[in-house]
């Protein structure tokens, strides 16, 4: 057996979360767990009770469903091909299903739990993939090349407004309608997460958030602060900023940087005749 290298890529990641100025507790719950790769936000549905409990079981059952299933999904991840790919995303989007049906039936059974809800924006993140599941508006993005996409359609009656046509950016951003999602974990029977599949490179930065957050920041700003900012300043200064802005809601950043890196693997020699 002998050795050789590999380049792959690692995530560096920090986070911060804050209650912000108008609130009196945090809704807002992030998930950084390197044993699954998965990375993210998770906002409690504001005005609703228990919405800090619906983001953090939210987050929890999804994490303990993917445990479930983390050699098969390892043997996936260390497969790499279309199909294994595509099985990934399956076990995060059931996974996500499963936590939204849990939620749903605490509701019911709880007192005063009734619409209870959370977003959710995850990430796995291993070596040279994403693998993203997505409900409600929180956000995803990529920067890339100093370039920033937005990676996730936020699923709120104005974001829907604004893809039809009926309404512009510009008028979406005071509509009175901003806030009221149209789709959440745990809010209804049955739920439709969107899931997708994202080729990383070295130097790629997602930065996962809640509504508190990118309220304040259009997408050119946001670009700007996170090209001229080090990684491991930027989610502090984000929340900051976004409370001297006003702070009217929980505020909570997850940033992940993918840093390329020489691994060792082993490799059996074949066998010569």
């Amino acid at each position: 057996m002998t050795q050789h290298t590999v380049r792959q890529l690692r995530p560096q990641v920090w986070s911060q979360t804050d209650v912000g100025r108008k609130r009196k507790h945090n809704e807002d719950s992030l998930v950084i767990n390197p044993q699954l790769g998965l990375y993210g936000v998770a906002d409690g549905m504001g005005g609703h009770d228990f919405g800090d409990v619906a983001s953090q079981t939210s987050l929890q059952v999804t994490q303990e469903e993917l445990g479930k299933n983390l050699g098969v999904i390892r043997d996936l991840l260390r497969t790499n091909t279309d199909d294994s790919r595509r099985g990934v995303q399956e076990f995060l989007e059931q996974s996500i299903v499963y936590a939204s049906d849990f939620i749903y039936k605490m509701s019911l059974n709880k007192a005063g739990a009734r619409g209870m809800g959370t977003t959710l924006s995850v990430s796995i993140v291993h070596d040279r993939f994403a693998y993203l599941g997505h409900v409600g508006d929180s956000r995803i993005y990529l920067l890339r090349s100093g370039v920033l996409r937005q990676l996730t359609d936020d699923h709120s009656f104005v974001a829907e407004q604004v893809r039809m046509g009926l309404i512009t950016e510009e008028e979406a951003e005071s509509h009175p309608f901003r806030n009221m999602i149209t789709r959440a974990v745990g809010a209804s029977e049955t739920l439709e997460v969107d899931t997708r599949i994202v080729e990383l490179e070295a130097g790629d930065k997602l930065l996962v958030c809640s509504d508190g957050m990118h309220g304040y920041f259009s997408r050119s700003e946001l670009q700007e602060e996170m090209n001229k900012r080090a990684s491991h300043l930027l989610c502090d200064y984000l929340v900051d900023e976004s409370n001297r802005r006003g702070g009217k809601d929980n505020i909570t950043v997850v940033l992940v940087e993918m840093e390329e890196v020489e691994v060792s693997r082993d490799t059996v020699p074949e066998a010569t005749t």
